[in-house]
């Protein structure tokens, strides 16, 4: 039996919304990839990544498992460490390749520490178990990346229905649901199954039952036909890992999730400590003082060809959609906040219908 998304969502996460008049069109819930990482600093999969989340408000984190030699479930996105952690010893780079399913968690836990320019945050692999307690001290639902049946065990004994299962594989799907028939399941079809329609994409679904969608890094399973069918059965769905500027377009096709390492919206009650509004203008070019810990939104719709750059060149985006509001939302770390909204290249006649920009302080 098919449970309408969302109505769960918004009970489970609370209702994302804009707070300001005539910005008012609920925004979709961000999810924090991997943990809320900062790079050289909040490691990937880690303990402070919830601490961090928490203080940035996420609802939900995704986290990736493991499981070492004798059989411990951890925290850990690739095969090897190398690539995230450091010798214990001397903070050298690990030079041989260590796997984390061919390695016990003693020679884990002692011997290798988290790659972070602050010392504080050099700490030894998290267990899941570790990770769970942070979840529930910090109020975070967690979301399961994780294709080990033990790990989903781990989680419904742990702490009950609240968490998320995210996995590519349809049978393990089908045997969480039978685990647990009030979570929520996000099902991330492998690539030999891109080109399944909606109609088919359904009928997975259905066979899975109850709270589920389709969660996806490629681009046509996120496209509007698609989440439109997916919704209209009570379905969701869930972009994962859209890079800029493509995130744009999963938000504005109609995506209710959005898997992000940078993306942030707020959740109701989130107040802006800084807004700036703008209409009828050709271009906009801005920057506020420097933040820490902070978020923004923006609000924009424009007739003509523009090019919308924020925080420097770092984020690119291509409008030219007719007079259609686009949505955006970002985590600032220790950033100036800037935005320059001009015109593209021989684009005559080109306007700013209306432009909000909302800043949140953390």
């Amino acid at each position: 039996m098919k449970k309408y998304l969302i109505p769960f969502l918004l009970t489970v996460l609370g209702t994302a919304s804009c707070s300001v008049d005539n910005y008012n069109e609920a925004y979709p819930v961000t999810f924090a990839h991997r943990g809320c990482w900062i790079e050289n600093f909040i490691p990937e999969n880690s303990v402070d990544g919830v601490t961090m989340a928490a203080r940035y408000g996420y609802p939900t984190i995704e986290c990736d498992v493991k499981f070492t030699l004798d059989s411990v479930l951890v925290l850990m996105h690739d095969g090897t460490i190398n690539r995230t952690m450091r010798n214990a010893s001397d903070y050298s780079p690990i030079e041989e390749k260590v796997k984390v399913k061919e390695t016990d968690f003693n020679t884990l836990r002692n011997n290798y520490i988290f790659a972070s320019d602050t010392i504080s945050c050099r700490k030894c692999i998290p267990t899941f178990a570790e990770f769970m307690d942070a979840c529930e001290r910090e109020g975070i639902k967690p979301i399961l990346h994780c294709d080990i049946y033990e790990g989903y065990i781990a989680a419904s004994e742990r702490l009950g229905s609240n968490w998320i299962a995210f996995t590519e594989d349809y049978e393990l799907c089908k045997r969480v649901r039978a685990l647990d028939s009030d979570v929520l399941i996000l099902y991330s079809p492998k690539k030999h199954l891109y080109g399944l329609s909606a109609a088919q994409l359904i009928e997975k679904l259905d066979s899975i039952g109850g709270s589920c969608g389709i969660s996806s890094m490629h681009y046509p399973l996120m496209r509007k036909t698609v989440c439109d069918s997916l919704r209209a059965a009570g379905y969701t769905t869930q972009s994962s890992i859209f890079p800029a500027p493509h995130e744009m377009e999963a938000i504005s096709n109609g995506a209710e999730i959005i898997l992000s390492d940078f993306c942030w919206f707020p959740m109701e009650g989130d107040k802006p400590t800084v807004s700036f509004d703008c209409t009828d203008s050709v271009s906009i070019e801005r920057t506020w003082p420097r933040e820490e810990f902070a978020c923004m939104t923006i609000n924009i719709s424009c007739t003509g060809h523009y090019t919308l750059s924020v925080n420097g060149s770092d984020k690119v985006y291509d409008i030219n959609n007719g007079g259609e509001e686009i949505r955006l939302g970002y985590r600032i770390y220790n950033t100036e906040p800037s935005v320059s909204v001009v015109p593209a290249e021989d684009s005559p006649g080109c306007s700013i219908d209306r432009f909000r920009l909302n800043i949140y302080r953390k």
